[in-house]
């Protein structure tokens, strides 16, 4: 039996969140696939940011017992193909880090061209990036996806990544969407 509504739990962490962080605002639910899972507009409906959201489980259990890797508090995969992220009708994409040993998912709020560019710039110009996100204690988002153990120890105890890779400054950030949503 094909259900009549579904939605992914991404979209409803990112649902949940967006009601607690725009207090009077709507969130709407697109009825056909067109690469906008969801849909802010102002109270009045005068203004809409609409909203990509990329979620998969938790892959912390991958670091085993590894005492150097502790600092990894969340980790996040999935693959994207490079035009769909050119062709994205959505202002911003939003990637759901999601830990089951915590209550309070977090998230990378990116625009589209921006995600491209950092991720070009690491991976290269290919059809298609499978992404490895990672929350590095509380307040650090690295994209690590083919880098060796040894490199991302040796990240971690810099402290530091290379710029590309890292999404810090997206982390929890939803200041770009107040910006468009407040604006009116």
């Amino acid at each position: 039996m094909t259900p009549l509504f579904t939605v992914h739990a991404g979209e409803y962490l990112v649902g949940t969140k967006l009601e607690s962080e725009f207090r009077g605002c709507r969130v709407w639910l697109p009825t056909k696939d067109t690469g906008v899972d969801l849909l802010l507009t102002s109270a009045s409906c005068s203004k809409s940011v609409p909203l990509q959201v990329k979620y998969s489980r938790d892959y912390v259990e991958s670091f085993p017992a590894d005492p150097e890797l502790r600092s990894i508090a969340r980790s996040s995969f999935f693959r994207v193909d490079r035009g769909r992220i050119e062709r994205s009708p959505a202002q911003y994409w939003i990637i759901v880090l999601h830990s089951f040993t915590s209550r309070q998912p977090r998230f990378v709020v990116v625009p589209p061209s921006d995600l491209l560019r950092l991720i070009q710039q690491h991976h290269g110009r290919r059809d298609a990036y499978s992404l490895y996100f990672c929350v590095i204690g509380d307040r650090k988002c690295w994209e690590l996806r083919g880098l060796s153990r040894r490199e991302i120890k040796a990240a971690l105890d810099a402290g530091a990544i290379t710029s590309s890779r890292d999404f810090s400054r997206f982390l929890d950030d939803w200041s770009t969407i107040h910006g468009e949503i407040d604006a009116y």
